[in-house]
Formats: structure tokens, sequence, C-alpha cells
């Protein structure tokens, strides 16, 4: 459920944030770096970082460690945007220490590409 309170500068939420925003907050009112956020969603997934150099950066994010490079994780897939800014972001990654923030428009492309290749690949 949307909460409709004024965000900051008085910006009304998107339909789909869930963030409780409170005028009388004064942590919400100090902030320039609060955002509207979706409800997260948790997908498990299986990492492949040998080949990436990413190892260390995985291990201190707490990616689970498997044989030859290969991690388990679950990452969060959740809608942002910032108060005064039109631009939504999604991040998908492992609790903010870990993954892509990129724009609706880029993961829209990105949805497409993923869903072309993995009709090519079976």
């Amino acid at each position: 459920m949307a909460i409709t309170t004024p965000f900051p500068a008085h910006d009304p939420c998107p339909a789909w944030c869930v963030v409780d925003h409170r005028d009388d907050d004064p942590l919400d009112l100090a902030a320039g770096d609060l955002a509207h956020l979706s409800t997260p969603r948790h997908v498990p997934i299986v990492l492949n970082l040998t080949e990436h150099g990413w190892t260390d950066a995985a291990h201190a994010a707490g990616v689970v460690a498997g044989p030859s490079g290969v991690r388990s994780a679950e990452f969060a897939v959740v809608a942002r945007c910032y108060p005064r800014q039109p631009d939504v972001w999604v991040y998908v990654g492992n609790e903010e220490r870990f993954g892509l923030d990129i724009s609706a428009e880029s993961a829209r492309r990105l949805h497409a590409a993923l869903g072309q290749l993995l009709s090519d690949i079976g």
C-alpha cells in the first residue's frame, strides 16, 4: 500500500512506494538522500565471480563461498527514486553492498535482452 503523506519538499509518493515518509520525523526532514522505495523482490542466484576478479568484493558483501568461484546469494530487486528527481532507478544486488543501480529504461532493455538470450539458449 502506498503512503501518500508528503515527502520532504512535499513530493507525493509514487503509487509503488512502500516507505512511510513522515513530516514530523527529523530524519525525513533532514534527508537529501532519502528515497521512495518499492517492495523488494528477493531472488536466489548463483554467481561465477572467478572470471571477473570479483571474489573479494563478493566475500565482503557476504556472498556464500562455493567451489571454483561459484557463489550462491540472494539478490533484491528494488525500484527507487529520490526527492525532486524524476528518474526511477532499479537496484539489483545483495543488500545494497554488491550489485547494480540502473535506470528504469536500462532495466527494460536488460529485461528484453535477457528474455531474448534465454529464448535463444532454450
